[in-house]
């Protein structure tokens, strides 16, 4: 079973990115002592980070010296997984000898090495938009479409309610801007419109 859990530690740092990384992140992440299986790590990076000289081969140590399957720079981990779809590979790192994280990996569908170290995928800086904004609100319909499916005791029944939900919240949306503007006055104008048509028929219906 899985299920989502946040722990904090602060790390003392003397102001060097370059040995704070070496000579505290690294060590205490690859500690199994500190921290239970290698299937993957989290780095984020702001953009001030890539600004200052010589910080890519500085992350590129920090990731190689990482002991976990699936190191993920400025992104979601899951991501690891997806690319062992794209001949990366998803599975615990193979010098974690406790196999805390299983045994062996899935992907690897080159076959570059018997036992590959680890996948790295990387997203966009920091200042722009993530990929996965778990901080923005879900679109309602969504929302709802979601529960609809979780909800249903059959794939037919999640299908069929889903559609019911979709055709529901369109005739909404038709009727939506008609309804304001009955209530606005509409019928007055409708009204208005009518008595001067029957003025006008009646002026003709006299002349003839």
């Amino acid at each position: 079973a899985f299920c989502p859990a946040l722990a904090v530690v602060e790390l003392d740092s003397n102001g060097c990115a370059t040995e704070y990384l070496e000579n505290v992140v690294v060590p205490f992440l690859n500690n199994k002592e500190n921290i239970y299986g290698s299937l993957s790590c989290m780095m984020f990076a702001p953009q001030s980070f890539f600004l200052e000289k010589n910080t890519d081969d500085v992350l590129d140590k920090t990731i190689a010296h990482l002991n976990y399957g699936t190191v993920a720079v400025n992104t979601l981990s899951l991501l690891g997984y997806m690319a062992a779809l794209e001949g990366g590979m998803w599975g615990g790192h193979y010098k974690e000898l406790n196999h805390q994280s299983g045994y062996g990996c899935i992907g690897n569908l080159y076959g570059i090495e018997e036992q590959p170290s680890k996948s790295v995928v990387r997203g966009p800086p920091l200042l722009q938009s993530p990929v996965f904004d778990g901080g923005a609100k879900l679109p309602v319909l969504l929302i709802d479409g979601m529960h609809v499916i979780t909800t249903s005791k059959s794939t037919i029944g999640a299908v069929l309610g889903v559609l019911q939900m979709l055709f529901v919240r369109g005739i909404v949306t038709i009727l939506h801007p008609l309804a304001r503007y009955v209530y606005s006055g509409g019928p007055k104008i409708l009204t208005r419109i009518g008595i001067t048509w029957g003025k006008s028929l009646g002026r003709k219906l006299k002349q003839q």
